[in-house]
């Protein structure tokens, strides 16, 4: 700018110059002459100017250059100054949100403490209410299953009591069945008292879910009760119940036959004795064996009512086959009443003389025995021999 200004003076001094020359200088060479002179040096200094002006032009650029790097430092100085206070309101955002979520998490905690605290004391507040009122509840409960207890004991001791009187009657009745001959027993002692109130309780239950010894326990009431079909039929039902003990089995199913001999039935009583036989007789167990000598001499007796003597025989002769050895009490018992029984059909038969011989028979095995049922078994052997040497004179 400096520059510019001492071109214009120049200029302007030129021009007061040529006008003070033009009024000295008359003549019109000298005129010329000096115009010459002048317009050279005004050429000169055009040129000059001209070149001071292209020096300025590119002292103007190297400025303006100078001026855009300057702008450019100061944008890139900008830009960086962008980012950093990016990352800075970053940082100062993230440094926000930690503290509130570090503030909401303090206050959520004392927010969770205050509202255990609140609700601890609520609820020790209604224990203390309900305290009194839950332990008047409990004793109450207690004294109540104490009364319970107490009456369920006294039941359970009843049943215990009912059900052994029951299972007494039972044995009672089982061992008085075919030791009375055809008769049909008709008085009722205690032992058929008790068989015919359970009978009463059985009759208000379902069939459906008897048991063996419901069954059975009804079987007996009507034999007792002279009811012999109900009982032979009641016998039948409990032999065919699932999973029931096979001397159980036997032994109903003899019952069974002496009821249907009882009622003159004494095919259908052949047919069950040999059910027996079928089943069990080639059994080791005692009670089985017991049961299977029943029916073979409950089957002898059969024979005999039908005339079928000589088939009668066999039978007990298989008696003593089967059973002659032995040793057990019941079954010894068994050979002797098989032996009386060949030897009362041998009289039928008019083999007296055999007869007699039996009869001894029985008095050689048995008439030393101490058991009382086996001198009863002696006894009746020698009234019969007795009776008999009386009608051979």
């Amino acid at each position: 700018m400096s520059r510019l200004l001492a071109i214009c003076l120049l200029l302007w001094g030129t021009v007061a110059a040529q006008a003070t020359d033009t009024s000295t200088f008359a003549s019109r060479d000298d005129l010329n002459a000096f115009k010459e002179l002048q317009q050279s040096k005004l050429e000169s200094q055009k040129e000059l100017q001209v070149k001071d002006m292209e020096a300025v032009r590119q002292q103007i650029t190297a400025v303006d250059k100078r001026v855009d790097d300057q702008l450019a430092q100061i944008g890139q100085s900008i830009d960086r100054f962008g980012i950093v206070a990016t990352l800075l309101s970053i940082g100062i955002t993230i440094l926000l949100v930690l503290g509130g979520f570090l503030g909401y998490r303090n206050a959520r905690s004392e927010a969770k403490d205050a509202a255990s605290d609140a609700a601890g004391a609520s609820a020790k507040e209604w224990f203390d209410k309900q305290a009194n009122q839950l332990r008047e509840t409990i004793e109450a409960m207690e004294q109540k299953a104490a009364r319970l207890h107490a009456e369920m004991d006294e039941h359970a001791q009843g049943v215990q009591a009912h059900a052994a009187d029951v299972a007494k009657a039972l044995n009672t009745a089982q061992e008085s069945i075919g030791k009375t001959g055809t008769q049909i027993p008709s008085a009722l002692d205690e032992s058929t008292k008790v068989l015919a109130q359970r009978d009463r309780e059985l009759k208000a239950s379902n069939e459906d879910s008897y048991s063996f010894d419901d069954w059975n326990t009804r079987a007996h009431a009507a034999y007792a009760s002279g009811a012999l079909e109900d009982a032979a039929y009641f016998w039948l039902k409990a032999s065919r119940v699932a999973n029931v003990g096979a001397a159980s089995v036997a032994k109903v199913l003899v019952n069974r036959g002496i009821t249907q001999g009882q009622l003159s039935q004494n095919e259908a009583a052949m047919a069950t004795y040999d059910e027996v036989l079928r089943r069990f007789g080639e059994a080791a167990e005692p009670a089985l064996r017991e049961s299977v000598a029943r029916a073979l001499i409950n089957k002898g007796i059969s024979q005999g009512r039908l005339n079928q003597d000589e088939a009668a025989m066999d039978t007990y002769e298989e008696v003593l086959r089967r059973f002659g050895d032995s040793v057990e009490p019941v079954l010894r018992e068994s050979v002797a009443r098989a032996l009386i029984n060949k030897a009362n059909t041998q009289c039928r038969l008019n083999q007296n003389e055999a007869a007699l011989a039996t009869y001894d028979e029985v008095q050689r095995l048995f008439g030393d025995s101490a058991e009382p049922a086996l001198q009863k078994q002696v006894a009746i052997a020698l009234v019969n021999k007795g009776n008999t040497q009386g009608q051979l004179n």
